[in-house]
């Protein structure tokens, strides 16, 4: 997007930065509805990792809130 809006080069990393984080943000805001639709996009075997089911759903956050944001905090690092 940065060279389409012919910024400077010296902004493509902080653009870089930028996309990023909506990414994440895109992301986040769409688990709930894509567990919803019974729908997983997480990585299955760091879910395992953090003692959450491969097979994700609403339940199984809503009993395990710590490890899920300690999971999510993992993706975003």
């Amino acid at each position: 997007m940065a060279k389409v809006m012919d910024l400077k080069e010296e902004s493509f990393p902080g653009a870089i930065k930028l996309a990023e984080a909506m990414q994440n943000v895109n992301i986040i805001r769409d688990i709930a509805e894509d567990l919803s639709a019974g729908k997983v996009y997480l990585p299955q075997d760091e879910l395992e990792g953090f003692g959450l089911p491969d097979k994700l759903d609403k339940e199984d956050v809503e009993k395990n809130p710590e490890e899920y944001c300690r999971f999510i905090r993992f993706q975003l690092d």
